[in-house]
């Protein structure tokens, strides 16, 4: 029997703000993927200089929509 675990138990550890790629390991993809999702505002982001930050509740509201 499976547990269900809610996103933001499991992600208590990971800073506010995320780079694309430590976004895409926070999500088990690839940072092409993370890229493409903001691109097509599944995922919102801000841009510092010429890195893309994700906020940390923006990562767990992507999940809780994404559920299958």
């Amino acid at each position: 029997m499976k547990k269900n675990v809610s996103a933001k138990s499991k992600f208590t550890s990971i800073p506010e703000l995320l780079t694309a790629s430590e976004a895409a390991n926070a999500l088990r993809i690839h940072r092409s993927q993370v890229t493409r999702f903001v691109k097509n505002g599944r995922l919102s982001a801000i841009r510092v200089g010429a890195r893309l930050m994700i906020e940390k509740g923006e990562i767990l509201r992507f999940l809780e929509a994404n559920q299958i």
